[in-house]
């Protein structure tokens, strides 16, 4: 299952946020980080640290073919190497 995007996201089914772009991927990891906790792909409630948030930034940018999408992610992939953790909510 999807964790961010779409109807049948987990966040969607699970706090009823609708992720409909892949622009708003990077700031939904980034708010995971801040909070603490983020789904598997089963919708299971997981801790979110900074190596997660770093492999989920990587392989958003890998695969999304939305430039803006892998701008922010490289952004905030580049503040968490250098451990600047800036956080956008």
């Amino acid at each position: 299952m999807n964790i961010y995007k779409g109807r049948n996201s987990c966040y969607y089914r699970r706090e009823g946020i609708l992720v409909t772009h892949d622009w708003e991927i990077p700031e939904m990891i980034m708010r995971d980080l801040r909070r603490g906790y983020t789904y598997d792909h089963e919708c299971n409630v997981i801790k979110m640290d900074e190596d997660l948030a770093k492999a989920r930034l990587a392989f958003l940018v890998r695969i999304t073919t939305d430039e803006l999408a892998r701008e922010k992610a490289r952004k905030y992939l580049h503040e968490l190497k250098e451990e600047r953790r800036v956080f956008i909510y």
